[in-house]
């Protein structure tokens, strides 16, 4: 009887090696994938560099006049785009030019943070493009954080275009914003749709040449059949709904512009012109169902069994 005890605890310990060993090979599988992207887009952005730099260095690399060639600005930009760090920055540049044998000048770190700034504006642009390219947008996903003590913000839309293809666009990835209530959130993510329209707006005015879709293309109206997807906590749902209800506002002073009073339009008629979906996080709420289930089995145990 000893013997199969122990059989069966060795048994059940060996069940768990195999199983911990399935996890790191899965695991090790996944970083070797990974690795692999960052090898290919490493050698892309190496055969870019150099095809920027050795076709006609010149003085592209050399400080003139308190500036950089636009060119050399772009290759930091493009590092920085990347998600590096100031010094991952440096000695990526450092060790790039020195195996391609090209002379250049270190910017300062002050001159690379001014760049480095210049990418929100530029991310704006960007964004509002798409934004106004879009035909429609099927889903607005928010998340507040913590970072250092301050309040963040990330924003991101799911857009349709015109071909039948669908794009996430990052709207912001840190907004920094007062607190966590759910009217500040609310208005930050007015904000950011206002600020991005203006960018936008500057930006296609000074390239008239362009064709660029209007920069009133970027309205809320296009959420008017989409998803709100949120974590599940009180302050989250209560942004939807306060985003729902812009949407809803948004939506009915655009038909009234064209006679059109929502209100008065049957139910089929009113769905059919908007339907906003109230979505949740799938992680979340699985995090919330284990959550439940090990009280019911703790409180089971308290019931029915005795705990030393």
């Amino acid at each position: 009887e000893s013997m199969k005890i122990s059989l069966s605890e060795r048994s059940l310990e060996l069940e768990k090696i195999k199983s911990e060993l399935s996890g790191v090979v899965k695991e090790n599988k996944k970083l070797q994938s990974l690795n692999m992207k960052l090898s290919s887009e490493n050698e892309k952005f190496a055969m870019e560099m150099e095809e920027e730099t050795l076709g006609d260095i010149g003085d592209d690399l050399k400080k003139i006049g308190g500036r950089f060639d636009f060119r050399f600005d772009v290759i930091i930009l493009k590092l920085f785009a990347l998600g590096l760090s100031l010094k991952q920055v440096e000695g990526t540049l450092q060790q790039a030019f020195d195996e391609l044998g090209a002379s250049f000048d270190m910017p300062s770190r002050t001159y690379m943070n001014n760049l480095r700034a210049d990418l929100g504006p530029i991310c704006d642009i960007i964004a509002g493009l798409r934004l106004a390219s879009a035909v429609r947008y099927t889903q607005l996903a928010h998340d507040g954080s913590s970072i250092f003590e301050n309040e963040t913000l990330c924003v991101t839309v799911i857009a349709e275009f015109p071909d039948g293809s669908f794009e996430e666009i990052i709207l912001n990835a840190s907004f920094l914003v007062e607190g966590k209530d759910a009217e500040v959130t609310h208005s930050c993510i007015i904000l950011i749709f206002d600020r991005i329209r203006e960018k936008y707006a500057e930006f296609a005015r000074a390239c008239p040449d362009l064709n660029l879709p209007p920069a009133n293309e970027i309205s809320l109206t296009k959420f008017a059949t989409s998803g709100l997807m949120s974590d599940n906590n009180t302050t989250a749902l209560k942004v939807s709904k306060l985003m729902k209800d812009s949407i809803e506002q948004a939506v009915k002073a655009e038909l009234l512009a064209e006679d059109v009073d929502f209100d008065s339009l049957s139910a089929e008629e009113r769905r059919d012109i908007m339907m906003i979906v109230d979505e949740r996080c799938f992680s979340h709420i699985r995090c919330l169902c284990a959550n439940d289930s090990v009280k019911i089995e703790n409180e089971y145990m308290k019931a029915n069994f005795l705990i030393p």
